[in-house]
């Protein structure tokens, strides 16, 4: 459910949908482009994490639920390998970001 704030004409969610709209086109799925981890998936992850951790203020946690295309490309990079290597033993925020892939729905 949204808040006064991310209600359904709110620009933030009509920018949201525009961009599912294009990953389902453009995107694979877990990719925006292609079929490789590339610099907007980092994006993606980085930024709509950030979104959703309950550091913005208004922003329900939920707010990316109906966007499954958004939330396949968090889950695929925040799940990668590699990623989680780097992230390993890392203080702060980096804590957070290791564990988001086990905390996105399916």
């Amino acid at each position: 459910m949204l808040n006064d704030s991310c209600s359904e004409n709110n620009k933030t969610i009509v920018l949201l949908r525009k961009l599912e709209a294009v990953l389902g086109v453009h995107g694979t799925p877990g990719f925006s482009v292609g079929e490789s981890l590339t610099l907007p998936d980092f994006k993606i992850f980085i930024g709509f994490t950030t979104m959703v951790s309950g550091f913005l203020d208004g922003v329900p946690k939920t707010i990316l639920d109906e966007f499954p295309n958004i939330q396949a490309i968090r889950k695929n990079v925040g799940s990668d390998e590699r990623l989680q290597k780097y992230y390993e033993g890392k203080p702060g925020p980096y804590v957070f970001l290791k564990s988001v892939a086990a905390t996105i729905p399916e």
